[in-house]
């Protein structure tokens, strides 16, 4: 339970993706209608996919720095 904690306090990446993910299931669920679920769901889409493609990104660009043993 530590680590979690450990790196959703390192990951500014990861903070981001639940604050996008609480902010667009709140407006889903408080604003009547004028979200719908397709709407809700493409958006989950484009975060989960940003939140991914930053994660390989960062890890390839830290395998590029490091020289082959």
């Amino acid at each position: 339970m530590k680590a979690i904690w450990k790196n959703l306090k390192e990951s500014r990446k990861l903070q981001m993706f639940i604050l996008m993910f609480i902010t667009s299931t709140s407006f889903f669920i408080w604003k009547d209608g004028s979200v719908t679920f397709k709407e809700w769901s493409e958006f989950m889409t484009w975060c989960f996919g940003l939140y991914c493609g930053g994660n390989v990104g960062e890890h390839v660009s830290k395998s590029i720095k490091q020289p082959k043993q």
